[in-house]
C-alpha cells in the first residue's frame, strides 16, 4: 500500500467570484484531488459557495471563513479519469479582494477524511494535530498569513511544502503542505521556525489509504453475420 503524490494540477490568484480552471495534467481514476484555498474579502467574510467540475464529481470542503485570513481545503475523489480538457470551477460567496487556489492530485488515498480541523492564532509556528489511521495515511493543510509576504519557514514533522503564492512585495502569504506517513495515530502538520510571531489561519485534513478505482474495462464482443 502507498499514497503517491501525483503532482500539481493548477494554481490561480485570479479574484473572480467564479473561475473555471483547466487541469494541467491527466488524473487517474480513483485519485484524490486536494485544493488549498486562501484569501481575503473587503467588508465581509470570504467563504466557498460551490465547487464543481466537468466530470460532475462531488466536492467537499472545510474552511475557516474570514474577511482577512480565510483558509480552506477542498477535496474530491474522482471515480473516472480526468484529462487536461476537464475543468474545476470555484465559486466564492462574494468577490474576493485576494484569493489563491492550488490543486494537487494524490493516488491511493480515500475520499472520506479521517479528521478535519481549523486553527488560527498569532505565533512563531502554525500547526494543527490530526488523527491518522491505517498503515498509510495522508495529511494536507492550507495556511494564510494575512499581513505578510515572502514568509520563510520550515514544514513541520517531515511535511513537504506543496506550493505557495510566492508573493514578495504584497500580503497575504498562502501556502499548502502535505505528508504521507506510515506510522503513528496523530500527525502535527504546519509551518514552524517563523522569524517572528505572525497572525495565521489554517485548515488541516487527513485521509487513510484506499486503492485506486480502476477504470471500467469494456466487455469484449463477438460480431455475428445474420444468415451465415
Amino acid at each position: 500500500m502507498a499514497i503517491t503524490d501525483a503532482g500539481k494540477l493548477f494554481e490561480s490568484e485570479a479574484t473572480n467570484r467564479a473561475i473555471s480552471l483547466a487541469l494541467g495534467q491527466t488524473v487517474k481514476a480513483g485519485s484524490l484531488l486536494l485544493m488549498a484555498l486562501g484569501g481575503q474579502r473587503s467588508g465581509a467574510n470570504l467563504d466557498v459557495a460551490s465547487i464543481t467540475d466537468t466530470k460532475g464529481n462531488a466536492w467537499d470542503w472545510k474552511t475557516l471563513p474570514s474577511s482577512y485570513r480565510m483558509a480552506g481545503v477542498a477535496w474530491c475523489r474522482t471515480p473516472v479519469a480526468m484529462t487536461t480538457s476537464d475543468r474545476v470551477t470555484v465559486t466564492w460567496n462574494g468577490t474576493p479582494s485576494y484569493c489563491w487556489k492550488s490543486c494537487h492530485a494524490f493516488e491511493g488515498a480515500a475520499g472520506t477524511p479521517t479528521e478535519e480541523e481549523t486553527r488560527s492564532g498569532y505565533a512563531t509556528s502554525a500547526s494543527v494535530t490530526l488523527n491518522v489511521t491505517g498503515s498509510d495515511w495522508l495529511t494536507f493543510a492550507s495556511l494564510t498569513f494575512p499581513y505578510d509576504y515572502g514568509v520563510s519557514s520550515t514544514p513541520l514533522n517531515s511535511s513537504t511544502s506543496q506550493d505557495d503564492n510566492g508573493n514578495t512585495t504584497a500580503a497575504p502569504w498562502c501556502e499548502c503542505v502535505s505528508r504521507n506517513g506510515t506510522t503513528g495515530s496523530t500527525h502535527t502538520i504546519g509551518l514552524g521556525s517563523l522569524a517572528t510571531s505572525l497572525t495565521y489561519a489554517m485548515v488541516g485534513v487527513s485521509f487513510p489509504y484506499e486503492a485506486l478505482t480502476a477504470p471500467p474495462v469494456p466487455k469484449a464482443g463477438t460480431a455475428f453475420l445474420i444468415g451465415v
